[in-house]
């Protein structure tokens, strides 16, 4: 006889289906609502069933749904469903639910308990099944909540710290459950720790305050009492805030007085003397329903790249844009995803760099801007913590954020003492139009009286008794947070001795700790910032589920606090000094293995061609700390393979679907050359550090100098992009595994004789490439050497030989992608070579069509890498043809691809071609910048680039009237006709005699 099948339902998080302990898989959703319906409700009738699951239908569709339905479920589970007449049941079934009500209460309980139960399992087209749906999760809900509190009212004799976690469980459930509440309060309180008592009812009376509501004065009052005949007799029932009434109340005063204009807070201490919880305070008196708070800090570790200290202001924006269903214009999201990352999904455009004297203006009017439109109405609140540590490209962004603003608000700064006077004169010198008032407010020491005053909160009177009332004043010299460790020391042990510094006392709270507890605060100073439980787990190598309990009770001691953001939660310590007190502590060798652990888990989430600046810059942070030299350096030249090939080569050789994975934004020169240097200080402090790696580091070397000889070139720096090459050249030869860098190197030196029209060079070169390619199978790069040496033959004018060699490199391509390796854009390049060459022989129409081809495929593909380049090569056939319409349409297009930073690199034939666009549209201030905007890029000197670049200098000169002389005179010296002839030559030794024909009926 067969062994019966055993089904189980999953109803609490996800919903599914197990058979014998293996998840089930059925054919389409709603059969799988069915068995759920029939497992919850029992026997079931098939007309109840089809008006619940196909209530849209007719009678007669939804009739032979359920026939489908019932067929196909008797069909995959024959021992379980039962189809009896009109009514359906199931057989041998269990849930979830039914096991956890079973559980022994000496059992843990388990965490999927908290998730939504039957999470995502919906019927969109079903409404009916909807509501019974949203009835059945409560009922789900109910039963857990029925089972924990049977659960605890077992424990009336047993250990209180497993009654605790049931009734906290209660609480996660039912947060508002005032009798659960007051039972955990006395639980804890039973298990000496009434500091947890009173965190879980400050806790509990907030959630109230966000819904409004005041506890009522029954819990006021039993909590009140409770905690009174606790041993934390003296535990104060508010905030913990005190102090600092006078800073407080000329905050509020100011705000009021100044409710239209714009109210700047400049706090500065010491660290420990209150500045967050001041302006914390502050916010929490002032903020209502007219009020929109935005804050920002800068980056806990690592190396702050340009405007980082912003990024979280941003994400803040960006998702309240996303939450309240606003749209943002694609300018002002191109430019916010140039500069920050952690935007919504529907944002990932990879943003246009600005030259440098824009760059800050743009970005400061479109945060503005944005805030401007979104908080329209009401006053701004806006925290900048720490200002002493911001890059001066954040600062320069506050500046003109400041100028931009166009709505009352209040700003806090928060700085050390030694950078308050720069913030001073930083605000001063900002041009503001609105109404408003600076505060400069220094935090001192708390007095000798208020120190004293604190102390009578927290400490009993028989323990004040025992020391004098200078002691607490004199040990703590006023400073809160040494004070704040003091009172705590002294409240656990009335003898403790608190002469010493804030570091051992800080550090003596570690006694009282589990090795556990200690190795999670360990960690989390190694991380330097914020982390979550999954990361401070998966840093230790051991369960999530491990470290959730001991990191409760650290919230609970105020060591660490719990940070929400998006729904996911982190925990930091209460303070940085105890965070720096905790990171001293550690022995050297403790601390490097730290960083290298972190460092180990957190390369699994890095890839170099997706954009994370704040992941990469901390894994460089820990790499660094650790030692791990050779691991940044490699890190390091991945980032700059993805800048080069995005950035500065026309056709990278790089597979399709790693080019659509890119989410780097494009970077200018400026930012590739830093990245460089700092590659050059890793090598140099290297040195003989890494002996046991001279093959790998002869490796990395080699990759660089190939890479910077590469950039070089490309920017038609040849004398030094060849010696640089040559170095590479030199570094791969000493080892046979670097082929793919040898071959790099004579691509390099490649594509200076391709951009120097060098052409016996280039055909020596590309043969050379073709001979090692061929021996060692690289297909891509025989593709590349074929187009190399059409190139060459193109240059010598051999237009047919040309054609020939390029369509064997489009087949080698072709292959490729036969074999499932697509390299688009390498496939398309000697199609865009062909076109130029019918261009050049006359034939303009047979040339668009070739163009026209390449940015079709190209979209086709979802590629926007190459469409601009393709783009300006059909626009200049547009032109050859006489249709303005296409060519104004083909420059629009292109330019639009470029500037979006979605068009991949570009030559200067698209802002040659967009010069004479300007002209014809009445622009020229637009076409001067162009003209210029190609100066920049013709680096070298590629005879197609020039020609076309000094025939658009023609026609800006020409076609400029009287009023817009002036303006070119700082840019185009010369008359129209020495450019037209300068063109009409550089065609005529491309053989492109058409086009030189139509410049001299033009111009001459």
């Amino acid at each position: 006889m067969d062994k019966q099948d055993i089904l189980k339902f999953h109803l609490l998080g996800k919903a599914r289906i197990e058979k014998n302990g293996e998840e089930l898989t059925l054919p389409f959703k709603k059969a799988e609502a069915l068995l759920f319906y029939i497992a919850l409700e029992g026997i079931s009738s098939r007309e109840k069933i089809a008006g619940l699951l196909w209530g849209d239908k007719g009678e007669r569709e939804a009739a032979g749904n359920i026939r489908n339905a019932v067929y196909q479920l008797k069909k995959i589970l024959p021992q379980n469903f039962c189809s009896c007449g009109r009514e359906l049941s199931l057989c041998c079934f269990i849930t979830d639910v039914e096991e956890l009500c079973a559980l022994p209460a000496e059992c843990t309980l388990p965490t999927v308990i908290f998730e939504e139960p039957l999470k995502n399992f919906g019927l969109p087209s079903s409404p009916e099944f909807d509501e019974w749906l949203r009835y059945t999760k409560k009922d789900i809900k109910d039963k857990v909540v029925k089972y924990l509190k049977e659960r605890s009212s077992i424990y009336t004799a047993g250990p209180e710290s497993m009654k605790a976690e049931t009734l906290s469980a209660i609480l996660k459930l039912e947060p508002f459950d005032e009798d659960t509440l007051l039972l955990l309060m006395r639980c804890y309180i039973s298990m000496k720790t009434p500091s947890k008592a009173l965190s879980l009812y400050r806790t509990f009376c907030e959630r109230l305050e966000e819904d409004g509501v005041a506890p009522d004065a029954h819990l006021r009052q039993s909590a009140q009492k409770l905690l009174a005949d606790s041993d934390g007799n003296a535990l104060h029932m508010n905030n913990f805030f005190y102090g600092r009434n006078c800073e407080i109340n000329e905050i509020i005063g100011n705000a009021s007085r100044y409710s239209g204009g714009m109210l700047f807070c400049c706090i500065h201490g010491e660290a420990g003397i209150g500045k967050t919880t001041l302006v914390n305070r502050a916010v929490k008196l002032l903020k209502d329903e007219n009020v929109e708070l935005f804050s920002t800090l800068p980056l806990p570790v690592g190396e702050r790249f340009r405007y980082s200290s912003w990024n979280e202001f941003v994400r803040q924006i960006t998702k309240k844009y996303n939450d309240r269903a606003l749209s943002i214009g694609g300018d002002s999201i191109a430019i916010l995803s140039r500069y920050f990352y952690d935007l919504p999904d529907n944002m990932q455009i990879r943003g246009a760099p600005l030259s440098p004297e824009r760059e800050v203006f743009a970005v400061g009017h479109t945060l503005a801007m944005l805030v401007n439109r979104l908080c329209a109405g009401k006053r701004l609140m806006l925290i900048f913590e720490d200002l002493h540590w911001y890059d001066e490209h954040s600062l320069a962004l506050l500046r003109i954020f400041i100028m931009k603003l166009r709505l009352p608000a209040i700003f806090f700064f928060t700085s050390r003492p030694e950078f308050s006077d720069t913030i001073i004169k930083f605000l001063y010198n900002i041009k503001i139009e609105f109404h408003h008032c600076l505060m400069d407010i220094p935090l001192p020491p708390f007095s000798k009286d208020e120190t004293v005053s604190y102390c009578r909160y927290f400490l009993k009177e028989d323990i004040l008794e025992k020391r004098n009332e200078d002691y607490f004043f004199d040990k703590s010299e006023g400073i809160p947070l040494l004070l704040a460790e003091m009172v705590r020391k002294v409240r656990d042990h009335a003898e403790a001795d608190c002469s010493v510094a804030l570091d051992k006392l800080i550090m003596s709270r570690f006694e009282e700790l589990s090795v556990l507890q200690r190795d999670i605060l360990s960690c989390l100073s190694v991380f330097g910032g914020p982390a979550s439980a999954e990361n401070i787990a998966a840093a230790l190598s051991m369960p999530c589920e491990n470290i959730y309990e001991p990191l409760s009770d650290l919230l609970c001691r105020d060591m660490i606090r719990e940070i929400e953001s998006d729904g996911r939660f982190f925990v930091d310590f209460s303070h940085e000094n105890i965070k720096e007190s905790v990171y001293r502590s550690l022995s050297g060798f403790k601390r490097i293995y730290l960083h290298k652990s972190i460092a180990k888990f957190l390369s699994a989430k890095y890839y170099p061609h997706v954009w994370k600046p704040e992941l990469s810059a901390t894994l460089c942070y820990h790499y660094k700390i650790a030692g791990e030299d050779v691991k940044l350096l490699e890190q390091r030249l991945e980032e700059i393979y993805f800048d080069l090939n995005l950035n500065h080569i026309l056709f990278p050789l790089i597979e399709d679907g790693v080019l659509l994975e890119c989410s780097m934004p494009f970077s200018n020169k400026i930012d590739t050359e830093e990245k460089f240097k700092a590659v050059t200080q890793v090598f140099e402090r290297c040195g003989e550090s890494a002996i046991g790696y001279a093959r790998l580091l002869r490796r990395l070397k080699a990759s660089y100098y190939a890479m910077y000889g590469c950039y070089l070139i490309s920017w038609g720096e040849y004398t030094a992009g060849i010696n640089a090459t040559n170095l590479a050249s030199r570094l791969a030869e000493q080892d046979d595994g670097l082929l793919e860098i040898s071959l790099r190197c004579l691509e390099n030196t490649g594509y200076q004789y391709l951009q120097t029209d060098n052409a016996d060079a280039l055909k020596k070169t590309a043969k050379e490439i073709l001979h090692h390619a061929k021996k060692k199978g690289k297909d891509k790069h025989i593709g590349l050497a074929l187009r190399f040496i059409g190139t060459a033959y193109m240059i010598e004018r051999d237009y047919d030989t040309a054609i020939t060699v390029f369509r064997e490199s489009v087949k080698i391509f072709e292959k490729l992608e036969c074999e499932k390796k697509f390299y688009t854009l390498n496939r398309l390049a000697p199609h865009c070579y062909i076109g130029e060459i019918h261009q050049w022989r006359g034939d303009d129409e047979l040339a668009k069509k070739e163009f026209e081809y390449c940015t079709a495929l190209c979209m086709e593909r979802g590629l926007f890498s190459g469409q601009s380049h393709f783009q300006a090569h059909a626009a200049d056939a547009a032109l050859g043809l006489g249709d303005n319409a296409l060519f104004h349409r083909h420059i629009k297009e292109s330019t639009l691809s470029f500037e979006s930073s979605r068009g991949g690199c570009c030559t200067p034939v698209l802002y040659s071609l967009k010069a004479i666009d300007d002209v014809w549209e009445r622009d020229i201030a637009s076409a001067v910048r162009s003209l210029k905007n190609a100066d920049f890029l013709i680096t070298s000197g590629r005879k197609s680039w020039r020609a076309v670049h000094e025939m658009s200098k023609a026609y800006v000169v020409k076609f400029s009237d009287i009023k817009h002389k002036r303006e070119l005179l700082n840019h185009l010296k010369m008359p129209c006709e020495y450019y037209a002839n300068n063109a009409a030559s550089l065609y005529e030794e491309l053989g492109a005699h058409k086009r030189a024909d139509y410049i001299k009926r033009q111009f001459l």
